[in-house]
C-alpha cells in the first residue's frame, strides 16, 4: 500500500491510495484533482471526505465526469448531512437521457451513534431510494485486504479524520528454498491457504528424490506474517483535549501521518479561530501517536514562499517529517 500526495502543499489536500495486489484505489477527500489522471481516477473505489468544505468536495464533479459512463459503484464516506450535499450536488444537473447508464453511488454519512447509507443510480437520476441506518462502528469499511477506520473531529462542524490499515500477511521466505533442495508449486499456495485458514497441517509434502518434509516443517521454516502497513489522515480540526485524545486512539502506530500544518505557533489565535492544527500541534499528535513519519499537508497561503518554517517548526516537536509533495520535473 502506497499514498500520494496529489497537490502543493498549499492547495487543497488530496491523497491517494493504491495497493500493489488488489484492484481497490482510496482518495482521502476530493478538492482540486487535476493532478490526477483519467486512469487513476476512473480506479477509484471508494473515496472518504472529511467535511464538505468547497477545498475538500468540489472535485465532485470532476470525478463524476470522469465516471459517469462507467459501469460501476464508487463509495462515498462523509460526515453529518452528507448525504443531502451529494444529493444536492447531483440534482443541480439534469439525467432526463440517462437510462443507459449504470454508475452508481453509494453514500455512507457518519454521525455516531448512527451510520446512515443510500445507494443513488444514475439510471434512476440519482434519486433517493430508500435510506438504512446502523449502528456507528469505528471500522466504516472492511475491504479485500485492508479496513478503514474513522473518528469524528472539531471543525466547527463534524470533520471525519481517517485510518486505513492493511490486513497482516503472509509472506514466504524463497532464500530458503535452495537450501532445503526444493523448488516453489502448487504446493507452496495449498500450504499458505491452510496456513491461513488455521486448518491442521497433518501431510507431508514429497519432493521427489527421497526429499520429504512434513508441511508443518515448511509452514514454521518457510512461513512468516508481515504487518500490514497503517496510513491516516487527519486534516481541519481544533485541538482540544478531546480532539486530540480521539485523534491519537485512530492514528496510533501508523506508519505514515498525512497531518495538515495549516499554522505557526505565533499565529495560534487564527488557528484556534478557524479549528486548524498549527505545525507544533500536528507535531504533538505524531509524537504521542508513535507514528513512524509524519507527511506535513495543507499549509496555509499566508506561508507562500516561507512554508520550510513550518518544517522547521514541527521537526522540533516530532523529527521524522518528510514532504510528501514533489514537484513534477
Amino acid at each position: 500500500m502506497k499514498a500520494k500526495v496529489v497537490n502543493d502543499l498549499m492547495q487543497d489536500p488530496l491523497v491517494y491510495i493504491e495497493f500493489d495486489d488488489i484492484s481497490d484505489r482510496i482518495l482521502f477527500d476530493c478538492g482540486y484533482m487535476f493532478g490526477l489522471t483519467l486512469r487513476e481516477i476512473q480506479k477509484i473505489s471508494s473515496v472518504f471526505i472529511s467535511h464538505t468544505h468547497f477545498d475538500h468536495f468540489m472535485g465532485f464533479d470532476h470525478l463524476l465526469r470522469m465516471c459517469i459512463e462507467q459501469d460501476k459503484t464508487v463509495e462515498f464516506y462523509g460526515p453529518k448531512d452528507f448525504i443531502n450535499q451529494i444529493v444536492g450536488k447531483l440534482s443541480g444537473y439534469s439525467w432526463n437521457l440517462c437510462d443507459d447508464l449504470n454508475l452508481n453511488f453509494k453514500c455512507f454519512e457518519i454521525s455516531p451513534p448512527i451510520v446512515k447509507s443510500t445507494l443513488l443510480k444514475a439510471k434512476n437520476a440519482f434519486k433517493i431510494e430508500n435510506i438504512e441506518e446502523k449502528e456507528f462502528e469505528p471500522c466504516i469499511k472492511k475491504g479485500n485486504g485492508y479496513s478503514v477506520y474513522t473518528t469524528v473531529m472539531d471543525h466547527k462542524i463534524p470533520s471525519l479524520a481517517f485510518s486505513i490499515k492493511e490486513d497482516d500477511f503472509l509472506k514466504v521466505n524463497s532464500s530458503l528454498f535452495e537450501n532445503l533442495n526444493i523448488k516453489p508449486g502448487p504446493w507452496l499456495g495449498n500450504l499458505i491457504k491452510k496456513v491461513e485458514n488455521n486448518e491442521k497441517l497433518s501431510e507431508d509434502i514429497d519432493f521427489g528424490n527421497g526429499i520429504l518434509y512434513s508441511e508443518e516443517f515448511l509452514a514454521e521454516n518457510l512461513l512468516y506474517l508481515e504487518k500490514g502497513k497503517k496510513i491516516s489522515y487527519v486534516v481541519d480540526t481544533a485541538f482540544t483535549d478531546k480532539t486530540f485524545s480521539d485523534g491519537i486512539e485512530l492514528i496510533k502506530d501508523s506508519d505514515e501521518l498525512y497531518c495538515e500544518c495549516a499554522f505557526l505557533s505565533k499565529d495560534l489565535e487564527k488557528a484556534q479561530n478557524t479549528y486548524h492544527l498549527t505545525a507544533q500541534q500536528a507535531g504533538k499528535f505524531a509524537n504521542h501517536g508513535n507514528v513512524k513519519k509524519l507527511f506535513p499537508i495543507h499549509l496555509s497561503k499566508r506561508y507562500n514562499g516561507i512554508y520550510r518554517d513550518i518544517f522547521d517548526e514541527v521537526i522540533k516537536e516530532f523529527p521524522n517529517v518528510l514532504n510528501a509533495y514533489k514537484k513534477k520535473k
